[in-house]
């Protein structure tokens, strides 16, 4: 038996022990099952709580979860010593030693539960501002969270941002009223320190910030959460007309069923959703459902003082309500293509799709569909986009911009012997389905791969291996050309982005190929007035990996490979670099990238995507 088994089961004794012993009548995990089996599906903040806190904190836990961490950063973080350097002009996070970090984290002898103490892990990784870079545990994202208030933010007559009410789903009479306070503190402050400090997704703050203020991803909204809220509820001072009042909402929580049927009460809820009961894919992929199903609940009421569930949630938290349109094309879930007053719309949702040739053809018959319209003009919608396949960006990059016929960046590795080990075991990629960057050749083996390429980041020398290119580009190609019967029309100059800036992984890709390699203007909307201009992009990082598809080489029992967490948990890593065309020397995931022109939301164009489709069209031709 290895020696990490033989340890897990002495934490594990050690934690049914003390974690027994401190369990008391007050146990908000069997209220909440309680509740459950009177049909309620929506339940109470401090039930939540308590269920979270019931469970002890546990030295050796903590010990093995950083040492865990740390040899996944230290083998495999492509941005481990870089992440270190301050931030490039134009971005707003703080520099980090992120391993010193999370020992420090051990420093701290006054966790009084084992919440506590992986809420501040989640927060040291948080502070990376990569979104490609995420620590979850099973335990602790049970429950997702929800205000029934949401929010969103205007520039004023005398240029001052203000937050305003979008949907109050209990009292609609408050949508568009102004928010002055929440809980004491000008409302604009409180959302910038929630982007500042809560929201990972970019390395912009006024990407964060709009993010912050939408529902669309809940590790990273202020008013929908997959983390526990530090209080039970939140006070608006509300502006509606001169009236001034204030405005109390409480959190509700939510989860699925298959979650909520795993416990009854403390003790089967640290044994099913903590204890590693299941495999990290399987807490993944409900992890992801939840993420996105929990959205399903987000229309509700409250009926003497219970919380029930009224309607499916249907609302305009992506933004995605146009009006006026012609629908030209609908690829499901990846793309549509629309024609608004005398331009084109192609508005690309993710490139996270199942790829194949149906989907391609009916991609492509889109895009002849909509250049058989006429439209001399295209609006590039890439908002609320978090990404997907490269093999899709590269493909739609091919069919925009036919005359550029190098649709990718360039990559390489930091490499260690965890990340050789991992490759010659396959769990990476494929190197035989990569080429050289500049010759376009295949490498001939690993050490051809791996090159000998040393660069100072961070004040550290590291090892990085040659730069490379997926090596997909003629399967592309020739399948364009084959079903493509008709030229796309459109020049660089007729084509312009709009994006707020949550545009990452594979989508920036697609936004940054249409800049830097064809010189393609951009359009940001949102962020925060009188500061710089927006990122039209955001974690254009990479490849990434997940600490389950690493911990499976454990059965090699090569120390090179991390002992899994003590808990059910995971982290997702990213392991490769990607390099800016215009500035070979510059990494995309540090280059800031500000938008050629800043519009900004209004009560209308908030809840009509169309309306922002006409603003950007109308900078088409202008650079």
């Amino acid at each position: 038996m290895k020696l990490y088994k033989v340890l897990f089961i002495l934490i594990f004794i050690s934690f049914e022990t003390s974690w027994s012993q401190q369990v008391n009548s007050n146990d908000g995990c069997a209220n909440i099952h309680n509740d459950y089996m009177k049909g309620i599906r929506l339940f109470n903040y401090t039930d939540v709580s308590n269920c979270y806190k019931s469970i002890p904190f546990d030295g050796s836990v903590a010990n093995q979860t950083i040492q865990t961490i740390n040899e996944l950063f230290n083998g495999f973080y492509s941005f481990l010593d870089i992440a270190r350097e301050p931030p490039p002009n134009g971005f707003n996070f703080s520099s980090i030693n992120i391993t010193s970090e999370l020992n420090r984290l051990l420093n701290n002898n006054t966790y009084g539960s084992l919440f506590q103490f992986m809420t501040n892990v989640r927060n040291v990784t948080t502070q990376l501002k990569d979104a490609h870079a995420k620590f979850v545990t099973s335990c602790f994202t049970t429950f997702a969270f929800f205000s029934n208030f949401t929010l969103y933010s205007v520039v004023g007559t005398n240029g001052t941002q203000i937050i305003k009410v979008r949907n109050d789903t209990i009292d609609p009479s408050n949508n568009n009223c102004e928010v002055i306070l929440i809980d004491g503190v000008q409302a604009f402050n409180v959302i910038y320190e929630f982007a500042r400090d809560s929201v990972f997704i970019s390395k912009d703050i006024g990407v964060r910030f709009n993010l912050a203020l939408d529902i669309v991803d809940a590790e990273n909204s202020f008013s929908y959460r997959m983390n526990l809220p530090p209080t039970l509820n939140i006070t608006y001072r509300l502006n509606c007309s001169n009236n001034i009042k204030d405005v109390n909402r409480d959190w509700i929580a939510m989860s699925l069923p298959e979650i909520l049927n795993q416990f009854n009460d403390s003790k089967s809820f640290y044994k099913n959703r903590c204890n590693i009961t299941t495999t990290n894919q399987t807490m993944i992929s409900l992890y992801q459902r939840e993420f996105h199903e929990t959205k399903n609940f987000l229309h509700v009421k409250r009926d003497n003082s219970i919380l029930d569930i009224t309607q499916e949630y249907k609302g305009d938290h992506d933004n995605w309500q146009p009006i006026n349109v012609t629908v030209i094309g609908v690829v499901p879930d990846f793309i549509s293509f629309f024609i608004k007053d005398d331009f084109g719309v192609i508005k690309i949702f993710s490139e996270q799709i199942t790829f194949n040739d149906s989907v391609a053809i009916n991609t492509i018959k889109g895009f002849e569909n909509l250049a058989n319209s006429g439209v001399k003009k295209i609006v590039l919608d890439l908002s609320n986009n978090f990404g997907g396949s490269v093999a899709v960006s590269a493909f739609i990059n091919l069919i925009l911009f036919p005359n550029n016929t190098n649709p990718f960046f360039d990559y390489d590795l930091r490499i260690t012997d965890s990340i050789r080990f991992a490759l010659e075991n396959g769990i990476l990629f494929n190197i035989n389905e990569t080429a050289f960057s500049s010759t376009k050749t295949k490498f001939q083996n690993i050490n051809d791969f791996m090159g000998n390429n040393s660069y100072i980041r961070g004040n550290v020398t590291g090892r990085y291996s040659n730069k490379f290119v997926p090596d997909i580009l003629s399967l592309l190609t020739n399948f364009i050309a084959q079903y493509l019967r008709i030229p796309i029309p459109w020049t660089s100059k007729d084509i312009i982005i709009l994006t707020n800036g949550v545009c990452g992984s594979a989508c920036a890709l697609i936004a940054r190929h249409a800049v830097e390699n064809n010189n393609v203007s951009t359009v940001a909307v949102g962020g925060i007035v009188n500061s710089t201009n927006l990122s039209y992009t955001s974690f254009p990082g990479g490849f990434y990996i997940d600490s389950s598809t690493i911990f499976k080489l454990n059965s090699l029992n090569n120390t090179l490979i991390p002992k899994p967490f003590p808990l059910n948990a995971y982290i997702t890593i990213p392991f490769t670099e990607v390099y800016s065309r215009k500035q070979p020397d510059k990494l995309l995931e540090f280059l800031y990238s500000p938008a050629n022109f800043t519009i900004f939301y209004d009560e209308q164009s908030i809840r009509d995507q169309s309306i922002l489709w006409s603003k950007a069209a109308s900078y088409i031709r202008k650079t």
